[in-house]
């Protein structure tokens, strides 16, 4: 399998960013505030602003638009990104990998399945911060609290949990809700259509034609063609609820705009 290149990977890295920001509001300062309370966590501890010693898994990590973000902060920290998807691994390795001097790492594995076995041994127990973003409501509610309680052990003491998703409001009891943040996504997608996002489609169009990506994508595209149907969206009651029952010793919301909220927890 021929590897992508670090500039067209680079490049496909810039334009999901771009693509991201179009379909979640304000993705950049939720991004902010996972950083803010990370950096507190640490000043706590009496440990360097710049991280040494910090340990991030992120999941479902995608082309790793987190990890970046957190291995720019704490330019001495190290993240670990799990996700399923090869394409996007690939990417990811290659644009965030290659500039980060072997502090990220990156590992395939499904999280309905046992994806914590993946995992580097001597990281259990001691990762500071589990972070996610626009992924987990892909999980069905069995699988989201299965998720939820194997992270726990993961973490050290005090160690947080940081989930940025769109929880959806219900249509059947939040119609008013669910109509205001319906229009809300559409103004931010009209405005970053406008600075010129891609769709997800032509994104995806664009991984494609890479080169060096081509049997990762169809290998993507394979392993999506044997999911189900759509799985039923856990509500914020459901997620804090499930970090309860897995352990946590404190859960709350850091951020909420419209259906668009970080969901944090404390082991």
């Amino acid at each position: 399998m021929t590897a992508v290149g670090t500039n067209d990977a680079i490049a496909l890295f810039d334009s999901w960013d771009l693509q991201q920001s179009a379909l979640v509001a304000q993705r950049e300062e939720r991004f902010d505030l996972m950083l803010e309370v990370i950096a507190e966590r640490i000043a706590q501890q009496g440990r360097s602003p710049a991280g040494e010693g910090l340990r991030v898994l992120d999941l479902a990590c995608g082309p790793a638009s987190i990890a970046w973000r957190v291995l720019r902060r704490f330019p001495e920290s190290t993240v670990i990104g799990v996700d399923v998807d090869p394409a996007l691994l690939a990417i990811a390795d290659a644009a965030v990998g290659a500039r980060s001097d072997g502090r990220f790492r990156t590992v395939r594995a499904d999280l309905s399945g046992d994806w914590v076995r993946e995992l580097p041994a001597e990281a259990i127990g001691r990762i500071d911060a589990v972070v996610s973003a626009t992924a987990l409501h892909w999980l069905d509610p069995a699988t989201l609290t299965a998720v939820y309680a194997a992270c726990h052990p993961l973490l050290a003491d005090d160690g947080v949990l940081m989930n940025a998703d769109h929880l959806r409001y219900d249509v059947a009891t939040q119609p008013a809700l669910r109509r205001l943040a319906e229009r809300d996504d559409e103004r931010t997608q009209a405005m970053f259509a406008a600075e010129g996002a891609m769709s997800w489609d032509a994104w995806w169009e664009r991984v494609r034609a890479t080169p060096g990506l081509a049997d990762a994508a169809r290998e993507r595209d394979a392993w999506y063609a044997g999911r189900g149907g759509p799985v039923p969206r856990a509500s914020l009651e459901f997620h804090l609820a499930a970090l309860r029952a897995a352990g946590f010793a404190e859960t709350g919301v850091l951020y909420q705009r419209y259906d668009n909220l970080l969901v944090y927890a404390r082991r």
